[in-house]
């Protein structure tokens, strides 16, 4: 948890660098953004000995007693949050130095210190306005001049008649029009209740079956943390508090909290700034509105936490207050729609999720929505990677919203496809002459038109439709160069939507001469192109203890969504968009309906889980694949809220852990009951799932989604493949596995699969997830040259901030502008810890580092047998029931912040024996770099000689050393560390 705060020669740095095949983009250090500089997250200890033992008196509290004692360390604070609920007893706390944190470290009460991160709710992939170029009040803007003269069009150039005159062909735009204006006409346009769309996603999840059986999720209490949420839309029940669909909640935040301020918190939760929050809760439990889109508990009553501000920025010790008080305020089911790299179920959002799930409630969150390109396989987020949550990745919609429009001529009818209806009306078409893209639009008056172009060309369909609006079009349709799934855009100033390219070829051909009728036609289409196949942004789990990260997947793309009204952010009322955030909300609403069909006192959050992950449907890899995704990607499958109200069978657990083949689980048990009165007949069998291909074994890059899968499956044996159970019934099913030959272990290959248990009709699976490696042989750090394609920058390396190069010269450096020493490195795999010391140039340090530039192959193998006897030792000393060399929780965490000072510390631990001077950083449970070409590593600058906790180097001759701990690995072991020396350099200062 130490880090250095020096990084300001970077931009000479920048200026000096040699020439390469690609030169290193010098940047900050990207694994360290989000962390607060000295700002910590406090666990106390609060058992009645510790009261006995140091309380003076009878009302001291724990947080009064341990701040004395940092008083009487003369050790400065700044108390950011206090936590009181026995779910977690702390502070957050700001510290002068980081040189605090070890007496800190050594108060009897204080059980652990975690640093604090910066958040962001997710991004959202198509805003309510796409490109940003009507945010705002468009009064401000510029209107581009028109002329008199009406539009000439078509593709033969033949003269389009004048608009019609109608009553019905009023345009959008105008040049007195303002942006409020139009939002509230759109507004109203959109309020008047309608019969059924066919837009709801509920029956992609069964939840509409549920609703036809009367449960709507009434009497269950859902909190939500997020940002706040606009109550006073009609779907969200317009009012706040009792008897209220938002029944409660609080502000933690504020509207304008961002890094640095202090919160303004308020009992009141309404959030007209940011549209997130508002989505989530309208997913959950919205009315039933004009797109016949209900939310999947509308019944429930919501509970608004609201975490983000308006930019969508918090911090991590704010959301620990939100889920204290969910705890505290006895939520039922608590949605997290959040997300930030996590990698481990350690991670401090992760431990006090699950602490919720233990203390009875239902947590769900977001799988975490990744870049596609950049992203692969062991890119777990959190706080879905929580033992216990209920972590929702996404899964295509199989719905493509749309609606008909008739033609003059009879031909048709045209779909266009977005949930919104163009206004009602007959009207006018105008094509671009000499310009089908409308790219080149001239420079006339388009009043009363919808004009049709075709996508790409030079410019965005945003400027297209910009310039549209500016000229009095009162819509514009997108034609398709090729029949493809449809985008969904978000321009709520003019109507707007996709058509396919046969129609697009017809409107183009008789644009000069036939009109198109607009009214509300609701014409849902099935997604033929990606429905029911696993949304690509979706994350990829594992977790690096080898947990799944994603249980269940819901809907996550063109999901219609309630937003807050505000006419100067020119908000619509409603917006599609895609992201795991609403698969998460999905997931919470699924999770009420079931709390309330089998009542809230007999059903524990294992039981939710459990019974949504074992009635799933797994899905495929492709439309084009038939075999099934990855357990890593897809957790269980898509819920079937119905069945999981409803089956006949029980099944525990709901997944099963393989682990990797060091600690391969093969022998495995399921528990079968049959929850009905009657006999039934059960058989058994494996659905394997493609194997999963890691990494890509000529680099340390992951490889991009989807991730590669091969057909070589896991093998299951069953203690019994066929059987029957009276009503009541329950029978253990022993299994054995074995993972597949003939895969490559360097490409990290991930084994997974189903248990299917069939019963007539009635089918359920249980996923299993492994991996046919030892997760202690994948590299900490990139030891290539493949990130930079450059020979002169294999990683990790010591470059001279002079030149920007590496340097075997021994160089001097006296910290005089851009003279000071840097670090090169890159995370190819997760570690729970990294430090970065410093050493004397000529130390022993008691091993061989397991690569280096010039002899890093023969390092690994010699480490590699030195593990082997340590493991093989190990494995002895415990059969044998010795368990002499471990130490407590408190020990380790004083061994880790002091650096083992300590005499325990020293205690059989060959880590704490390496002669190192001092700490420049330790990072705790990192994650692996991306594949971004611009921010897929980490540089490290010296800038300033002085150590983390805040003392100066000595001058002398040193050494870079820089340690990672392998997956699975022993702390206290040197040979369980990645390590790499440098070249030496002195230090002048």
């Amino acid at each position: 948890m130490f880090f250095s705060s020096s990084f300001s020669g970077l931009v000479l740095l920048a200026s000096l660098l040699g020439a390469s095949a690609r030169t290193p983009p010098f940047g900050t250090d990207v694994g360290r953004k989000d962390i607060i500089p000295n700002r910590y997250i406090i666990e106390f200890d609060s058992t009645d000995h510790l009261n006995q033992a140091n309380l003076k008196k009878r009302d001291t509290t724990v947080h009064e007693a341990v701040y004395a004692e940092m008083r009487a360390r003369g050790i400065s604070i700044q108390i950011n949050q206090e936590y009181t609920a026995d779910l977690f007893i702390g502070a957050s706390i700001s510290v002068n130095s980081q040189a605090d944190l070890a007496g800190i470290a050594s108060i009897e009460g204080v059980l652990n210190i975690l640093p604090v991160r910066n958040m962001n709710l997710p991004s959202i992939a198509r805003p309510v306005i796409a490109d940003g170029w009507a945010r705002g009040d468009l009064s401000k803007l510029t209107k581009p001049k028109t002329t008199s003269t009406k539009p000439a069009t078509s593709s033969t150039n033949s003269t389009a008649p004048a608009p019609k005159s109608t009553s019905n062909t009023t345009s959008i735009a105008s040049s007195n029009s303002t942006s409020a204006a139009n939002s509230t006409k759109k507004a109203r346009r959109q309020t008047t209740a309608r019969r059924n769309t066919g837009f709801s996603n509920l029956p992609q999840i069964q939840a509409d079956r549920v609703h036809a059986q009367g449960n709507k999720g009434k009497g269950i209490k859902i909190g939500i943390i997020d940002g706040g949420v606009d109550y006073t839309r009609t779907p969200m029940g317009g009012c706040f508090g009792p008897g209220c669909k938002v029944a409660g909640g609080y502000d933690f935040v504020g509207d304008n909290f961002v890094a640095g301020s202090q919160p303004v918190p308020d009992n009141d939760p309404i959030d007209k700034c940011n549209i997130h929050g508002t989505i989530v809760a309208g997913i959950i439990g919205a009315n039933d509105n004009e797109y016949n889109v209900p939310g999947v508990a509308p019944e429930a009553s919501l509970y608004m936490y609201r975490a983000f501000s308006c930019t969508g920025y918090t911090t991590e010790d704010v959301v620990f207050q939100a889920m204290q008080r969910a705890y505290l305020e006895d939520m039922d089911v608590l949605n997290m729609s959040l997300e930030f790299l996590a990698g481990w179920t350690e991670t401090p959002l992760a431990v006090m999720a699950s602490r919720l799930v233990q203390a009875g409630i239902v947590v769900t969150a977001a799988a975490g929505n990744v870049d596609v390109e950049k992203n692969g396989p062991f890119y777990a987020m959190g706080p879905a990677a929580g033992r216990g949550v209920i972590s929702a990745g996404s899964v295509n919609n199989t719905i493509l919203p749309a609606h008909n429009a008739t033609t003059s001529t009879g031909y048709g009818p045209i779909t266009y496809y977005n949930y919104i209806n163009f206004a009602d009306g007959t009207v006018p078409l105008y094509t671009v002459p000499n310009d089908p893209t409308g790219c080149a639009l001239p420079d006339v008056d388009l009043t009363g038109y919808v004009i049709v172009v075709r996508e790409g060309g030079s410019c965005s369909a945003s400027d297209k439709a910009r310039t549209a609006y500016f000229q009095g079009a009162r819509g514009i349709l997108f034609a398709q160069e090729q029949d493809s799934e449809p985008i969904y855009e978000n321009f709520p100033l003019i109507d707007n939507a996709r058509v396919s390219k046969a129609d697009g070829d017809w409107l183009f051909a008789n644009a000069a001469t036939a009109n198109l009728t607009f009214t509300f036609n609701p014409a849902p289409r099935y997604n033929i192109y990606s429905g029911g196949i696993g949304y690509e942004i979706s994350a990829t789990g594992p977790t690096y203890e080898l947990f799944p990260s994603t249980q269940v997947m819901t809907p996550g793309t063109n999901i219609i969504g309630v937003v807050p009204f505000n006419p100067e952010k020119n908000f619509a009322n409603w917006t599609i968009t895609p992201g795991t955030s609403w698969s998460s909300a999905f997931a919470a609403g699924s999770a009420a309906l079931y709390l309330n069909a089998r009542g809230l006192r007999y059903t524990q959050p294992r039981a939710v889980r459990e019974a949504l992950q074992y009635t799933a449907n797994p899905i495929q890899y492709s439309k084009s694949d038939s075999q099934l995704h990855s357990v890593a990607f897809q957790g269980a499958g898509v819920v079937q809220t119905f069945d999981s109200i409803n089956v006949g069978t029980v099944i525990t657990p709901s997944e099963l852990y393989l682990n990797d083949t060091q600690y391969f689980q093969d022998d495995q048990v399921i528990t079968i009951t049959n929850a009905g009165r009657d006999r039934k007949e059960y058989t058994l069998s494996n659905l394997a799932a493609g194997t999963a291909l890691a990494l890509n074994p000529s680099s340390n890059f992951t490889n991009y989604f989807p991730t590669p899968q091969v057909d070589r499956p896991a093998t299951v044996r069953f203690s019994d493949s066929s059987f029957s159970l009276r009503g009541g019934e329950s029978r253990q099913i022993q299994m054995k596995f074995r993972y597949p030959n003939g895969v490559d272990p360097k490409s990290l290959p991930i084994v997974s699969g189903f248990i299917q248990v069939k019963s007539g009709s009635e089918a359920s699976t249980v996923p299993y997830l492994g991996v046919a490696q030892r997760m202690r042989d994948v590299p900490v750090f990139d030891s290539s040259d493949a990130y930079f394609e450059s020979p002169d920058y294999k990683l990790p390396l010591a470059v001279d901030g002079r030149t920007g190069a590496g340097f075997n010269n021994n160089p001097s450096f006296d910290f005089q502008g851009s003279s000071f020493p840097g670090l090169y490195y890159r995370y190819a795999g997760g570690s729970k810890v990294v430090y970065l010391d410093l050493v004397q140039a000529n130390a022993n340090l008691g091993f061989t580092p397991n690569f280096s530039k010039r002899d890093g192959e023969a390092a690994a193998a010699v480490e590699l047998t030195r593990r082997d006897q340590v493991l093989a030792t190990r494995k002895a000393q415990a059969n044998n029931g010795d368990y002499s060399t471990a130490i407590t929780g408190l020990q380790r965490l004083l061994c880790r912040v002091t650096r083992n000072k300590f005499k325990f510390c020293n205690t059989q631990s060959s880590f704490a024996k390496v002669p190192i001077v001092g700490t420049l950083f330790e990072r705790t449970y990192v994650v692996r770099d991306t594949n971004d070409y611009n921010t897929g590593y980490s540089l490290y600058t010296l800038a300033n000689p002085v150590f983390a906790n805040g003392t100066r180097i000595p001058n002398g001759n040193y050494r870079f050393l820089f340690r990672g701990l392998h997956v699975f690995g022993d702390p206290s072991n040197q040979a369980d560390y990645e390590t790499y020396v440098s070249n030496p350099f002195v230090i002048a200062a």
